[in-house]
């Protein structure tokens, strides 16, 4: 089953408080859960490029026990897979983040 957004939260217990520290691990690689139903359990920032493949337009980030979020945009550019966050909840995150990656 394809879907274009993907519901994802720490794994392993972590919870977070802030989307600043969350994006933070996303990106140094730790596992993220997912919570959208009919897919494997676990993802890293490593999977993304294959998720975008299989036609994942968007992360929905879920935080602070599942109450806030933040909404990451994959898209295609010529140097990579990149994932731009620019809708966020947490007064940490004030412009775009991108997390550059190779396909």
């Amino acid at each position: 089953m394809k879907v274009t957004q993907l519901a994802i939260a720490g794994a392993y217990g972590r919870d977070y408080k802030s989307g600043s520290k969350m994006l933070e691990d996303f990106e140094s690689g730790k596992d993220f859960r997912i919570l959208t139903p009919g897919y494997p359990s676990y993802l890293s920032v490593r999977d993304l490029p294959a998720l975008y493949k299989d036609g994942c337009s968007y992360l929905e980030f879920r935080y602070n026990r599942l109450e806030d979020l933040v909404i990451g945009r994959i898209m295609k550019k010529e140097s990579g897979c990149h994932l731009e966050v620019n809708y966020l909840d947490d007064e940490d995150l004030k412009k775009p983040i991108i997390i550059n990656l190779e396909t």
